[in-house]
């Protein structure tokens, strides 16, 4: 898992091409460039030409950073982003490597939804009370783990009272500065 970033600047496309990167992107969150543009900027992608997709709009002083969860494959077509408004644009996230085939093609198998289905399945009605949750065997409880790493969202925006701006924060494992 390695820190990917990218400064786009207003009318100046920056273009990513997945299948030039080691495993998937996964994008994390969008931060207003300095400037003095007091107008809001607005973050777009295009995947393969089509026609570009909003992610995120980011206010001068009111709304300077949006978490974002977003992923590309190293399979998708070249993605361009570009942004319109007075004001750059950063983008920040990691790329999640593949150790080896072997383990991309089981990840290729292995879909959410049949984790998620198989957490209401027969299964798991073994785990009705609290009392049997404590049973769970190490090799369970790892996928549900993993199922907990992949999914979860791991940044939030939240406001702050009588501060008349937003803040970011995340978890230890990928720290960012805190705006005000």
């Amino acid at each position: 898992m390695g820190f990917w970033g990218l400064e786009v600047k207003p009318g100046k496309p920056q273009a990513f091409h997945p299948k030039n990167e080691q495993g998937k992107l996964h994008l994390t969150q969008a931060t207003l460039g300095s400037g003095l543009g007091k107008e809001k900027s607005v973050i777009q992608c295009s995947v393969a030409g089509n026609t570009p997709i909003y992610l995120c709009s980011l206010l001068p002083n009111k709304t300077e950073c949006c978490p974002l969860n977003l992923e590309f494959e190293d399979d998708d077509e070249t993605v361009e982003f570009s942004v319109t408004g007075d004001r750059s644009i950063h983008l920040t996230g990691f790329l999640e490597e593949y150790d080896d085939e072997e383990e991309y093609e089981q990840d290729e198998d292995d879909s959410d939804g049949m984790e998620i289905a198989e957490m209401g399945s027969e299964e798991s009605s073994d785990y009705d009370s609290e009392e049997d949750e404590d049973d769970m065997d190490e090799d369970q409880m790892d996928k549900f783990e993993d199922f907990l790493d992949r999914n979860l969202e791991m940044y939030r925006q939240s406001s702050v009272p009588n501060s008349g701006g937003t803040f970011c924060f995340t978890t230890e494992l990928n720290p960012f500065p805190i705006e005000f």
